[in-house]
């Protein structure tokens, strides 16, 4: 995951440092559970769940 200012972007390989990549800004993806608000939840969770399926909405 990479995030700029409010821009919010997940990566579908690993990227090496000082490497450009593409980055996916839309899709569903199962994230891990964090406090920043990076899309919408489309799947109810538990909390005791580990993740949480986001679908990103920039």
């Amino acid at each position: 995951m990479v995030a700029q200012e409010d821009l919010i972007g997940i990566a579908k390989v690993d990227i090496p440092s000082n490497q450009l990549e593409a980055l996916a800004i839309e899709r569903v993806f199962d994230l891990p559970r964090a406090n920043k608000k990076l899309g919408k939840c489309i799947k109810a969770t538990a909390d005791s769940d580990p993740t949480v399926r986001i679908k990103l909405d920039q």
